[in-house]
């Protein structure tokens, strides 16, 4: 099976990721940080749904076949700083 491949932290480490995740409340962003931060750490995606037991939540995964050409940056952008923000409420 393929490893998943985190290609953009957007500057978060292993070691932030593990400090974040004792910091937040709430279960289901905890658990989300807590995948990413295995997948990062080379556990392959099967075995991180298997120990967060994500797998009892009908989660799955396809490889994207096409590229969005139509994509709002600004969108995007705003996308991505309300889930800086998020992670970043203590």
């Amino acid at each position: 099976m393929k490893r998943l491949k985190i290609t953009n932290t957007h500057g978060w480490t292993i070691k932030a990721l593990r400090k974040k995740e004792r910091i937040i409340k709430d279960v289901f962003l905890r658990q989300r940080i807590m995948a990413v931060r295995l997948v990062m750490e080379g556990y392959l995606g099967k075995d991180v749904a298997t120990m967060l037991n994500l797998h009892r939540l009908n989660l799955s995964y396809t490889r994207p076949t096409y590229m969005l050409t139509k994509a709002d940056q600004e969108k995007q952008q705003h996308f991505v700083t309300q889930l800086d923000m998020r992670l970043t409420v203590p």
